[in-house]
């Protein structure tokens, strides 16, 4: 009985270290899973071909390859050039520009990633909100959940749906017919919220004018942070495109696109495609040695893999069978309700654990589900999915966009101290007031999504 105890508490020691923020997350990762083989060799419940079996390879594989097309598209200049343009457009009215933006990052999503669209849009929004003297507050949580909805959406949008498509072998079409229009009229929602909220009205004081030079300056710093390079002192007016890497990106980003749309007829794995994707552009996207872990996403495959290695010892050990159990009470036996429970049970698990970890410790489960009700298809994997884009969306804890989200807002104040000086701590984006504006949301998706499930979950 002393291997499901010894089991969560490595786990949830991890995730508090985590929280905490002073210790490296690789260092983390390492020392927990060797503490998992340790004490499941110890106690007979875990062993290192067990862990090995535990990694998702196929979710690695994607998120090496959706690395590697958003460092050559960053490194080619053509998202400054694309923010700057957006930009220009938009900033003459405030409130078209606001919505633009958070359906221009809704788009971005679906076919980079949730990280990336920010990466575009949060330059262009925070000059935009100093000059036209409109709060920083809902237009950045407007814009991240926003991204999190265009991740939600797609099989590569985000961390999430990444490892679900991974862990499940599902394919581009099957997010798109399961989770796209729910997260459309999810995203309308969002919009009719915070307009009817009147946040994106200005009622702030100007804080001064239109400068696309200063804007530059801003984007280019984020992809400049992103790649590993040095800070810039002073930008070009226009940045300066590398056209062959640009094309290169796009091109492969588009192929890996028609190729997931395709892997179900040919019966390709999407990881396959991700992998030769990454790979070309590894051999032919003139990659620097010193920003090469980092243009492969390393780190992230790194973690993640040792993300996988600690639920494994968690399944192993029996713990997510209390879990299971949980949910199987609460759904009183019926098929709705274990997928009402189960998309509760990830939004009240993804502010503690992080939207990518809550999906990797519930996927377990959902494989067990869909082996208790296969009529249902793939609705349970939607459960996972809708569940943690509700909890992403309320706090900052919940997701890497928001945390995202706080670090661009804290490096603009940062060159910008007039802002924070005019406005005090309503300026700043801090937990507590982005769940004032997250928790509201994270219940009307819930509503939405309880709704959509009963529907397909009942057919």
């Amino acid at each position: 009985m002393a291997a499901p105890w010894i089991a969560l508490l490595i786990f949830f020691a991890a995730f508090a270290l985590l929280h905490w923020g002073k210790v490296e997350r690789l260092i983390v990762m390492l020392v927990s899973c060797a503490a998992m083989l340790f004490f499941g060799w110890i106690l007979e419940f875990y062993s290192p071909v067990m862990a090995v079996r535990a990694i998702s390879f196929d979710s690695l594989a994607l998120i090496f390859g959706m690395s590697m097309i958003t460092d050559v598209l960053g490194r080619s200049g053509y998202f400054s050039v694309l923010a700057g343009k957006i930009g220009d457009y938009v900033h003459h009215n405030e409130q078209l520009a606001v919505v633009l933006l958070i359906l221009m990052t809704y788009t971005v999503s679906l076919v980079a990633n949730n990280l990336t669209a920010l990466m575009i849009v949060l330059p262009v929004a925070l000059p935009l909100c100093r000059a036209q003297g409109v709060p920083t507050t809902p237009v950045l949580v407007a814009i991240t959940v926003a991204a999190n909805l265009g991740g939600a959406s797609s099989m590569i949008g985000d961390f999430p749906n990444i490892i679900i498509a991974g862990s499940a072998h599902l394919h581009l079409k099957d997010f798109v017919s399961g989770m796209m229009a729910p997260c459309l009229i999810l995203l309308a929602f969002t919009l009719l919220f915070f307009a009817s909220r009147h946040s994106f009205e200005r009622h702030e004081k100007r804080m001064g004018h239109w400068d696309r030079r200063e804007l530059f300056r801003d984007i280019q710093q984020v992809w400049a942070d992103r790649l590993g390079k040095v800070r810039i002192s002073e930008p070009e007016v226009v940045p300066l495109v590398d056209h062959g890497l640009h094309q290169l990106g796009r091109a492969v980003l588009v192929l890996a696109l028609i190729g997931y749309f395709l892997a179900d007829g040919w019966h390709w794995r999407p990881a396959w495609i991700a992998f030769a994707s990454g790979a070309v552009l590894l051999l032919f996207g003139r990659v620097r040695s010193e920003s090469l872990l980092s243009a492969m996403g390393m780190m992230d495959i790194a973690f993640f893999a040792g993300l996988f290695i600690l639920v494994g010892g968690v399944q192993t050990a029996g713990v997510l069978d209390w879990v299971g159990w949980l949910i199987e009470n609460l759904s009183m036996g019926s098929n709705v309700g274990r997928l009402l429970a189960l998309m509760w049970c990830a939004c009240l698990l993804t502010p503690f654990l992080n939207a990518g970890p809550a999906t990797a410790f519930l996927i377990p489960i959902a494989k067990s589900m869909i082996v208790i009700m296969p009529t249902t298809g793939n609705a349970v994997w939607w459960a996972l999915s809708l569940g943690i884009l509700a909890g992403s969306s309320a706090f900052l804890s919940g997701s890497t966009t928001a945390s995202m989200a706080v670090g661009q807002l804290n490096g603009y104040l940062g060159r910008h101290p007039e802002m924070h000086l005019a406005h005090g701590p309503s300026s700043a984006l801090t937990s507590k007031e982005y769940a004032r504006w997250g928790m509201p949301i994270m219940f009307l998706f819930l509503a939405f999504s309880s709704v959509y499930l009963m529907i397909i979950g009942g057919a």
